[in-house]
């Protein structure tokens, strides 16, 4: 199994990485756990997506309808995944949309990626949904032939915010 180093204050360790690997940020650790070989997704930077993009991934409707689905929703919100719209039902729908675009633009792009703090602003029904979402997404990155788009310029990440 392959490995990567995350940090804990000043100390590193090492980890085994899986196609999904959670950490847990215990609330007794001093520090934030950084994980150097990955692009970090913060739910500020989730709202920052969320209140600019205008075209949503191809496959985010099905990110979209599995939170709802998981929620017992008969349907999901009458707006569907169009960016104005979601951006009207608030902070959580707002964090969930750049959340889930985010992600599948990274993994396009073939980066390895980590959500810090995804239950922010989110429903606890939401939260619960979340687990389903990574499978989706590690499924998603795994699969046969990914697109693995390439840009001009592969570290800069800008563009996709």
């Amino acid at each position: 199994m392959p490995t990567e180093k995350i940090k804990i204050a000043d100390d590193e360790h090492e980890i085994e990485v899986k196609p999904i690997t959670m950490i847990f940020h215990n609330g007794d650790l001093p520090a934030e756990i950084e994980y150097p070989e990955r692009f970090a997704i913060t739910p500020e930077m989730t709202i920052y997506h969320a209140d600019r993009v205008q075209k949503l991934h191809e496959e985010f409707p099905t990110f979209w309808r599995e939170v709802h689905v998981q929620r017992r929703l008969d349907k999901e919100p009458q707006c569907g995944p169009i960016p104005d719209e979601i951006r009207k039902l608030g902070m959580g729908h707002r964090h969930l949309m750049g959340l889930f675009d985010l992600s599948l633009k990274l993994t396009d792009q073939g980066v390895p990626l980590v959500w810090k703090y995804p239950e922010t602003y989110l429903h606890p029904s939401f939260q619960a949904a979340l687990a389903d979402v990574v499978i989706l997404l590690a499924d998603y990155a795994n699969r046969p032939d990914p697109l693995n788009v390439s840009t001009d310029d592969d570290d800069d990440l800008d563009h996709l915010l």
